[in-house]
């Protein structure tokens, strides 16, 4: 999966036999902040062709979730929790300055990487619709959504929850019938799991955070902080 920069570090884990439900907690010894997400490949295939066969919707959530040009010289990640207000905060503020300077200038490359926390089980679902929203291109404008009525659907009981945040995600452009078909399937509940796995072994702690290159801060920092990473990452400094 060559298009999302945390993709290689995810998929390798994946091709090495990760896909399954177990974590990367537990095979590391250490208990993940995270919420239990299985990583289990749904698609009906033929007995041993699932590891075989790209599975070219869960590559299309992917690219989706990516802002910035392949070319540009600094990667940035974003950890993040949809039911995380700090992170609600950081979607809303920081991200407009930092895609208009420079993801949008060619400068840096932005992944979003989903870690929904143990205490926010609703986070796996919107997080899940996100991606499935991914799928028809339309991830941000979803996600968006989502953040907005973060805290209607985080007080909502699960079942209402869940039909809550595939109406959310259900963007103009967005075909409901085949968003829902993707959430209740949990066809990309595997790309939540990678996520997990990857922010764990690399231990990268709880949202928000944020990694330039291999500098990381706090998504509460302040913007000039942030900028100022990004902008000594740049320098090579």
């Amino acid at each position: 999966m060559a298009t999302a920069l945390v993709a290689v570090a995810c998929d390798g884990a994946s091709r090495n036999g990760s896909d399954n439900a177990t974590s990367s907690a537990s095979r590391s010894g250490r208990m993940s902040a995270a919420a239990e997400v299985p990583a289990v490949d749904v698609r009906r295939l033929p007995p041993g062709r699932n590891q075989q066969i790209p599975d070219r919707m869960l590559d299309s959530a992917d690219a989706g979730r990516v802002l910035g040009a392949a070319s540009a010289s600094v990667p940035i990640y974003v950890i993040g929790d949809y039911a995380c207000a700090a992170c609600r905060v950081w979607f809303e503020t920081t991200l407009p300055v930092i895609r208009r300077d420079y993801l949008e200038t060619g400068k840096a490359r932005l992944t979003w990487v989903h870690y929904p926390l143990r205490e926010h089980p609703a986070a796996v679902r919107a997080a899940s619709a996100a991606l499935c929203a991914s799928v028809q291109g339309k991830f941000w404008e979803s996600s968006a959504r989502i953040y907005a009525a973060q805290a209607q659907w985080n007080d909502t009981r699960a079942a209402d929850a869940n039909r809550l945040l595939d109406s959310l995600a259900t963007v103009d452009g967005v075909d409901g019938y085949a968003l829902r078909n993707c959430t209740d399937s949990g066809r990309l509940l595997r790309r939540v799991r990678y996520d997990i796995d990857w922010a764990d072994s690399t231990q990268m702690g709880a949202p928000p955070l944020v990694m330039v290159g291999t500098r990381r801060l706090a998504g509460t920092a302040p913007l000039a902080m942030l900028r100022a990473v990004i902008d000594s990452v740049l320098t090579g400094k």
